[in-house]
């Protein structure tokens, strides 16, 4: 399965900080254990494996970074990944008749969406990138590899 870009917005310079550390989000090196912590016991079994992605170009500061992240908290765990970017894992059960995922890809959307312009951040083509990437949980031998998979091809795989 490949990797997706699902919408791309701008942030106002106003809210362009300085970023800093994740308030409320899991650091990489413990978002990475979590997805692996999810993922050991569902290699027995054949289920759709997520990993949402946000990415923000340029600085958006941590509040946006934490408004977005918090968007997406009710979906499953949330933390930073290696490269900047904000993730999330989903493994869940797929809406019926969604094979595409494009149900969940839309709420998680208009949920990002709607956070952020509630906190005044006006959007604009280009500056804020939700991608998803998918796996089957018997195939992914390595939870690394989905970090690596998740990674656009212009940030390259670390």
């Amino acid at each position: 399965m490949s990797q997706q870009l699902l919408f791309e917005l701008d942030i106002s310079a106003a809210h362009q900080q300085t970023p800093e550390p994740f308030d409320g989000l899991l650091e990489a090196g413990e978002f990475a254990a979590e997805i692996a912590r999810m993922l050991r016991p569902l290699r027995a079994m054949h289920l759709r494996v997520s990993l949402y992605s946000l990415r923000f170009r340029g600085q958006p500061g941590r509040l946006a970074c934490n408004w977005a992240g918090g968007a997406l908290r009710r979906y499953g765990p949330v933390g930073a990944l290696p490269d900047g970017r904000i993730g999330m894992l989903y493994v869940g059960p797929k809406v019926p008749g969604d094979d595409s995922g494009d149900e969940l890809s839309d709420l998680l959307s208009t949920r990002v969406r709607d956070v952020l312009l509630a906190r005044g951040i006006r959007l604009r083509s280009g500056a804020v990138q939700l991608m998803v990437t998918h796996r089957w949980s018997d195939e992914i031998t390595d939870p690394g590899e989905l970090l690596v998979a998740s990674t656009p091809r212009d940030l390259g795989a670390h």
